[in-house]
């Protein structure tokens, strides 16, 4: 008999993500949460709705670090971001998150 080694299975990290609210300069400021893993590593960014015709997409500006920003759209013919991760994978944790919220009804 032979048999076929395998690689193991990478197994997800947990991730919640939420959103919260604020008033600030006269106007409403939604952040994202986002906090993976049993590190409990946490990354935290601006979200802004913009308009989008086939869907909802969203500008997700980093608070740490450089400040980066993404343009994340949630559309019936796909589902897209700029970040490294989903142009590397076809998936990110910026998109899930934005994915189960809107599924949650809150965003």
């Amino acid at each position: 008999m032979s048999s076929i080694a395998s690689a193991p299975r990478r197994v997800k990290p947990f991730r919640r993500a939420y959103v919260t609210s604020a008033n600030e300069g006269g106007g409403r400021v939604l952040t994202l949460h986002i906090r993976t893993g049993r590190k409990v590593e946490f990354f935290d960014y601006y979200l802004k709705p913009i308009p989008c015709q086939d869907g909802a997409a969203y500008e997700v500006s980093k608070l740490q670090g450089d400040g980066e920003t993404y343009h994340v759209r949630i559309a019936t013919d796909g589902n897209t971001c700029e970040c490294k991760g989903f142009l590397a994978h076809g998936h990110c944790k910026h998109l899930a998150s934005l994915v189960a919220l809107r599924a949650a009804g809150r965003i």
